[in-house]
């Protein structure tokens, strides 16, 4: 069943019939509305034909436009109009719709829908240049069959040239989303409905004043809604919107058709197709500016995350190279060694290899991923801490509070010890006597606190040199936790607090 509507010639059947509803639907509705007949230039607002002809062209591609010509039988059947006139409105269409095709499709470069500004800028085009050889075809056979008067001749063109790019602009976007894309709008369904509803409703109601000819025209009032739209909604928004806003202009003339003057009828009709064309032409293109905005954002977005991606990694490698560049089983080797050599009785200079070797150990080895445990990194610093002790016996307080049940919990490997190596460093520096090194792991809503502070005074860091260590883990915490991490100081009178914060989670203190 699928293989039979696949077929090529049901295609084109149903695009032709599709094409000839369409313009039977425009004869039809015009002759409902003005029984009295419209001069021949003026006859209908809008050629929804014109979307339908382009639209199907895109879709099956341009060799099916000889279907087109299926619409001249039935509108001669079914309205009695002479059969080589209605071959001749035929051919304006067939016309109109592989100009629109070139246009649309080789300069615009449309594939799946008018979501960028070139495409948009491409049915612009189409909608002012396609109508032309069809709008001259036509009303020039009238005037040879002397229909019409030369002097309404360029009001024909100019007037039904509207009519076809205005239709056109409305309604080609949604019906190509339709096709190619049906499943845009479900994420913005409900909200969809709803803007879409209010733009019908106030085109609807300002349309009555400019039909009625009461000298009040509130229709511009549709204009900021309809931008509003495009902007929140994108493509896809404008898109609906414009065909909406087609369907509410139908629904006013019905409504408001019996009160309309008929000399002020064609006035009507020209203004509301231009009101029209500007509007649709307009969203569509704020959309695409939109739409090509929020790309670009999310390619920056996507570079940015690249690049600090490729910044860990070149500090990675350098730590590998430096690793590489000794061996660690020799170094351990040597210094268990060296441990063997003291004397019992020397605990102090025993015990100050040991805690080296379990240090070098630690920082040398390559780790299984770039996370250890609360626990892991707290025996790091309390081995490093053990060796500045002995060189500092008299200077060095050091207090660590670990909250609990947070032993277990991962974070991200060495962030501690480029911050207690510079407490030490820079408070040692510039503090004499006792110095005070408080390290503190704790919870405080669902961020994990993880706080190094020592006594002392802040220094302000020199622009001309590289902070390797702060920047590294500023590095780190971005591109592991994005916003949700951070690292900053605060000076406590005299005391200088690094405070580090990421984001909590009790499933990721099993290890």
């Amino acid at each position: 069943m699928i293989s039979f509507w696949k077929h090529p010639w049901v295609q084109g059947l149903g695009f032709g019939l599709i094409s000839a509803g369409t313009v039977c639907f425009t004869f039809w509705f015009g002759d409902q509305l003005w029984p009295y007949s419209l001069p021949a230039w003026a006859q209908h607002i809008f050629w929804p034909a014109s979307a339908i002809n382009l639209v199907g062209l895109l879709w099956l591609g341009w060799r099916f436009f000889p279907w087109i010509w299926v619409s001249a039988p039935i509108v001669a059947l079914v309205f009695g109009e002479p059969l080589v006139f209605s071959f001749v409105g035929a051919t304006g269409n067939v016309l109109e719709a592989l100009v629109g095709y070139l246009i649309v499709r080789k300069l615009g470069r449309v594939a799946r829908g008018f979501d960028h500004t070139r495409s948009v800028l491409a049915l612009m085009a189409a909608s002012f240049i396609a109508p032309i050889p069809g709008t001259i075809v036509v009303p020039f056979w009238l005037f040879v069959e002397r229909k019409m008067d030369f002097s309404q001749f360029g009001m024909a063109i100019w007037n039904w040239s509207f009519s076809n790019g205005t239709a056109l602009i409305l309604l080609s976007p949604l019906l190509l989303l339709l096709l190619r894309r049906p499943s845009v709008f479900s994420n913005v369904y409900g909200e969809l409905l709803l803007w879409v509803a209010g733009v019908s409703t106030m085109t609807f109601l300002t349309c009555g004043a400019a039909f009625l000819d009461q000298g009040k025209n509130f229709v511009f009032l549709v204009f900021p809604v309809f931008i509003l739209v495009a902007v929140k909604l994108g493509p896809q928004g404008a898109a609906a919107a414009g065909a909406a806003v087609m369907g509410s202009v139908y629904a006013a003339l019905v409504f408001y058709a019996s009160r309309m003057v008929p000399e002020h009828v064609p006035a009507a009709i020209w203004f509301t197709q231009a009101f029209c064309w500007v509007l649709a032409a307009t969203g569509l293109l704020v959309a695409a500016l939109v739409a090509e905005r929020q790309l670009a954002q999310r390619y920056f977005v996507h570079a940015k995350a690249r690049a600090l991606a490729i910044s860990l990694k070149e500090e990675r490698a350098r730590l590998d190279a430096l690793r590489y560049q000794m061996n660690p089983h020799f170094l351990f080797n040597a210094l268990n060694s060296l441990r063997a050599t003291l004397p019992a009785s020397n605990e102090t200079s025993r015990k100050m290899v040991t805690e080296l070797a379990g240090y070098m150990r630690a920082t040398l080895s390559d780790p299984a991923d770039n996370f250890s445990t609360v626990g892991e990194e707290m025996t790091l610093a309390r081995q490093y801490l053990a060796i500045e002790q002995q060189r500092f016996p008299e200077d060095l307080k050091v207090v660590i509070a670990v909250a609990e049940g947070l032993e277990e919990q991962r974070i991200p490997i060495f962030l501690l010890q480029p911050l207690i190596e510079n407490a030490i460093t820079h408070s040692l520096a510039v503090h004499s006597g006792i110095m005070n090194l408080h390290i503190d792991v704790r919870v405080e809503k669902q961020h994990l606190k993880i706080e190094v502070a020592n006594t002392g005074i802040w220094r302000t860091p020199d622009p001309s040199r590289r902070h390797l260590g702060v920047d590294n883990i500023r590095h780190r915490l971005q591109l592991m936790y994005g916003k949700e991490a951070s690292l900053k100081f605060q000076i406590d009178q005299n005391w200088v607090r690094a405070l580090i914060e990421i984001p909590y989670n009790d499933s990721t203190c099993a290890v």
